[in-house]
């Protein structure tokens, strides 16, 4: 998880209004990094699956901007 709170702490900065994040993830990370995005402010979060319907990747909104 460190890792994923570096780069959308390093991320937040540098979006402008409205920008979107996107994680590669592990399938057993999904909820940890949804909860950790929720918690850095961020909105509009989803979890996408792959073609086996595994929670692959996860997407968010920074309605902050940089």
């Amino acid at each position: 998880m460190l890792y994923y709170r570096e780069i959308a702490e390093k991320a937040s900065g540098l979006f402008v209004e409205n920008g979107r994040l996107f994680f590669e993830i592990h399938e057993s990370y999904a909820q940890d990094v949804v909860g950790l995005l929720k918690t850095m402010g961020y909105v509009e979060i989803e979890v996408h699956l792959d073609l086996q319907g595994k929670e692959r990747m996860v997407s968010a909104t920074n309605k902050k901007g940089g």
